[in-house]
């Protein structure tokens, strides 16, 4: 089977030093960044997949985290899938947006895959309680 090329256009981080921010301004930021590395705006995504480990238990956002995080950063109308998938999310996600992107119509438009947490997994806190979503 012969599969068409995908790449990575554009990237975005923020510095996980910064805990002053909040999950949206540090995914805002990241956005931008990014955005602006692939040189595309958010009207020409057709698919947005974020990716956050602890961020919504922190701020009790459990659920849709990427909605919620990046309707500011200008991307409020374009489907965004939410992945929860500890210090590997940011993994799956990519490997989400390869496979969207390897399955889709033949001109889609770019895919973003973000990436927002405030804790790295190897904070010593990480193994406190956390409530329920």
């Amino acid at each position: 089977m012969s599969r068409s090329p995908v790449a990575v256009l554009g990237t975005g981080m923020t510095d996980l030093s910064r805990r002053d921010l909040t999950p949206d301004g540090m995914a805002h930021q990241a956005v931008a960044e990014a955005l602006g590395d692939a040189g595309v705006s958010a009207s020409d995504l057709s698919l947005v997949i974020s990716s956050n480990a602890t961020g919504g238990r922190l701020n009790d956002q459990g659920c849709i985290r990427g909605q919620s995080w990046l309707r500011k950063a200008g991307l409020a109308g374009v489907p965004v899938v939410n992945v929860d998938n500890s210090c590997a999310g940011g993994s799956s996600a990519l490997h989400l947006g390869v496979m969207a992107a390897l399955t889709s119509n033949p001109d889609p438009g770019p895919r973003r895959r973000e990436n927002v947490d405030r804790k790295p997994c190897g904070d010593p806190g990480r193994h406190r309680r956390r409530p329920a979503c």
